[in-house]
């Protein structure tokens, strides 16, 4: 109940209640994608490191 109250408030959509949220609202998308490119960036940089092979540090280079 106090989640779709939460909700109800933060997203209502009757004009002269709107208003006031737009900040909000807005605060909330640009966190929601900084959060997301974060995630991106991370998860790319995870990607391009490779594990190494256990058995490559007793091996002789040539």
């Amino acid at each position: 109940m106090l989640y779709a109250t939460l909700i109800d408030a933060i997203f209502q959509a009757e004009p002269r209640y709107a208003i006031p949220f737009r900040g909000f609202e807005m605060l909330a998308a640009i966190t929601a994608l900084a959060a997301l490119a974060r995630w991106v960036a991370a998860r790319r940089a995870r990607e391009r490191v490779k594990p190494l092979d256990p058995g490559s540090a007793l091996r002789r280079p040539g």
